[in-house]
């Protein structure tokens, strides 16, 4: 249940948003990992993989938001 729950909700979601909105919030699924093993496994971890972390999101938001939206190319002629 634990990966089909979340899976499912994408699946629901995707259509319903813009793409850019959805790259981004599938780019925060890494925080929200950490912020439950915080919250909920009372765990922390060190500067380096808080760090990393945050990389990976903003690089991965950073990919969303670059991306350019591309015009359909015009049907080529029979």
């Amino acid at each position: 249940m634990s990966t089909a729950m979340p899976f499912a909700l994408e699946f629901f979601a995707m259509p319903r948003m813009p793409a850019r909105t959805f790259a981004v919030f599938t780019s925060l699924e890494p925080a929200f990992g950490v912020l439950s093993g915080l919250f909920l496994l009372h765990e922390r971890l060190s500067v380096a993989q808080v760090s990393g972390v945050g990389l990976v999101v903003g690089a991965a938001a950073a990919a969303a938001w670059s991306s350019q939206v591309q015009a359909p190319d015009e049907p080529l002629p029979n």
